[in-house]
C-alpha cells in the first residue's frame, strides 16, 4: 500500500508541475521533485494534504513520509495562482483543512477517479523517525525510478 500511495503522490506532483507549461499559460514552477520530504513538521497518518503558500503558489504535499517541498512557484500572478488553486480544488476533491491565515492545506480525496483514504494529520508524537522515513521515501523513489525510466 505505501508503494502506491508514494506513486501516487509523485503523479500529482507531476501534474501540477504541468500546468507550469500546459492550461494556465504564464506560470512556472522550479521542479524539486528529487529532494526528500522533511519529516520533521508534518507527516500525514493516512491520505494526502496539497500545501498552497501564503501567495497561492501550490508547493507541498504532506505525506507519511513528512512534507514534500515538490515545486516553488517562480511566475505568475495572483489571479493565475487563484485559477490553479481553484482548478486542483476541483481535480483532487480537494476539502480545505486550514486557512486563510498564512499557508492553505487541502485534504486531496480524489486522484483519477479512485477514491483516496481520508487525510489525516500524524500525531507528533506518532511520526516516524527522520532516518525511518528517509530510507522507506528513498527506497520507494528508487523504484519509482527504475519503473518509471
Amino acid at each position: 500500500m505505501d508503494y502506491e500511495l508514494f506513486v501516487v503522490i509523485r503523479k500529482i506532483a507531476g501534474i501540477i508541475i504541468g500546468y507550469g507549461t500546459d492550461e494556465l499559460g504564464d506560470i512556472s514552477f522550479e521542479d524539486r521533485r528529487n529532494q526528500d520530504p522533511n519529516p520533521i513538521h508534518q507527516q500525514s497518518d493516512s491520505g494526502i494534504f496539497l500545501v498552497f503558500s501564503h501567495n497561492g503558489t501550490p508547493w507541498a504535499l504532506t505525506t507519511p513520509w513528512g512534507e514534500w517541498n515538490f515545486a516553488a512557484g517562480i511566475t505568475g500572478n495572483s489571479n493565475q495562482w487563484a485559477a490553479l488553486e481553484k482548478e486542483l480544488v476541483q481535480k483532487f476533491h480537494a476539502i480545505l483543512v486550514s486557512g486563510p491565515s498564512g499557508k492553505r492545506v487541502y485534504g486531496l480525496t480524489e486522484f483519477e477517479g479512485q477514491r483516496l483514504q481520508i487525510p489525516m494529520p500524524r500525531e507528533k508524537r506518532d511520526f516516524l523517525l527522520d532516518e525511518v522515513a528517509y530510507s522507506q521515501w528513498q527506497a520507494m523513489n528508487n523504484r519509482y525510478e527504475k519503473e518509471n525510466s
